[in-house]
């Protein structure tokens, strides 16, 4: 099937995915109509996926935002995914990594929530039972004037461009199919790089978050703040300051943990400096 887009975070996208009833696929290989495509959201705290596109009947190419303040750096992810069938494998794609190594080829797994089994035994963020992670270079050539992959919302085909050099916004992709291949970049640091995720997931319909790791976001920052300085026992230890506020408009606070009833260093016969 022809590479098709699944979500863009600057578009209104479904808020679920397509209710199609399942298909007997006895005896032939499913195809993209037996199969609905999957919904997928970021737009939540820590969130960054920036766009899906389908390349296969479970098959996704995912592109995610950078950080602010970075030149395009991504590492971390958090995104949103629903409309699933249980049994099947879904493989998702993050195309536009740039650390040329990376522990996910060492063992580590990113870790899931799934809303159904919260629901039905209290179950939390745990590692995925993913079915293969790997981690490698692809063939998609990063822009030589030192930009990174365009978002511009006018180019849907970023990840699936059949342009030879990835377009001329940035656009990671130049196979036309928007697959990743095993073609080698002739030098280093010229091209992406792909986690791919070959993923199981438990239950139909359900709601699953995927991250990189355990996410700490700045609410539950707050949240532990809050809950330490109504302690009494702790409180006296910590002094909260606000140091200043980032280009959100968040406050960083400043916290100093220590004895403040403990003698002054005038009054102390020896300082220990480490």
């Amino acid at each position: 099937p022809s590479p098709t887009l699944a979500f863009d975070s600057n578009l209104e996208t479904p808020a679920h995915a397509p209710d199609v009833p399942p298909t007997a696929l006895s005896g032939r290989m499913a195809t993209a109509h037996d199969i609905p495509m999957l919904a997928f959201g970021s737009r939540f705290e820590s969130g960054n996926l920036r766009r899906a596109i389908r390349i296969g009947p479970t098959e996704y190419n995912l592109i995610l935002s950078p950080d602010s303040n970075t030149n395009g750096f991504t590492q971390w992810f958090y995104f949103q995914v629903y409309g699933m069938r249980s049994g099947l494998t879904y493989t998702l794609n993050i195309i536009n990594n740039e650390k040329s190594s990376s522990a996910f080829n060492d063992g580590m797994r990113p870790v899931l929530f799934s809303y159904i089994e919260n629901k039905r035994s209290g179950e939390g963020w745990v590692r995925t039972r993913a079915v293969t992670v790997s981690y490698f270079n692809n063939a998609y050539r990063r822009p030589n004037n030192g930009t990174r992959v365009s978002y511009d919302a006018s180019h849907p085909n970023v990840g699936s461009s059949d342009s030879d050099d990835g377009g001329e916004d940035g656009g990671a992709g130049d196979e036309k199919d928007g697959k990743p291949n095993s073609g080698k970049c002739k030098k280093d640091g010229a091209c992406y790089y792909t986690l791919s995720m070959a993923l199981q997931f438990q239950h139909s319909g359900d709601v699953v978050r995927v991250a990189y790791s355990y996410p700490f976001t700045y609410t539950y920052l707050r949240r532990c703040t809050m809950m330490i300085m109504a302690d009494i026992a702790r409180r006296r230890f910590i002094r909260r300051q606000a140091l200043c506020t980032t280009r959100a408009g968040n406050v960083a606070e400043l916290l100093t943990i220590t004895d403040f009833a403990s003698p002054g260093v005038g009054e102390r016969k020896i300082v220990f400096l480490s």
